[in-house]
């Protein structure tokens, strides 16, 4: 039998952005531009006894890893 702690903390969504001002695209044929970075199940902080667990595992019949990140990079551009 093993008992560990339920506790967690999961960041599961960042998302970054940057609007180019019209002073920076001065001189370009761009009316807008925007950058964009978005991260999903970015950290789960848990227990070390589960063993790289997914510590919100609702199934008994086997062991679930933990969710692995994915990253999205976007081009927002307007002409």
């Amino acid at each position: 039998l093993r008992v560990v702690p339920g506790d967690y903390l999961h960041l599961s969504n960042l998302t970054l952005s940057y609007n180019f001002t019209l002073q920076q695209l001065a001189g370009t044929f761009l009316k807008s531009l925007r950058l964009s970075f978005n991260v999903t199940n970015v950290f789960t902080i848990a227990s070390s006894k589960l063993d790289g667990q997914d510590p919100t595992q609702t199934s008994f019949e086997g062991v679930n890893l933990s969710v692995r990140p994915a990253y999205t990079f976007g081009l927002n551009v307007s002409f």
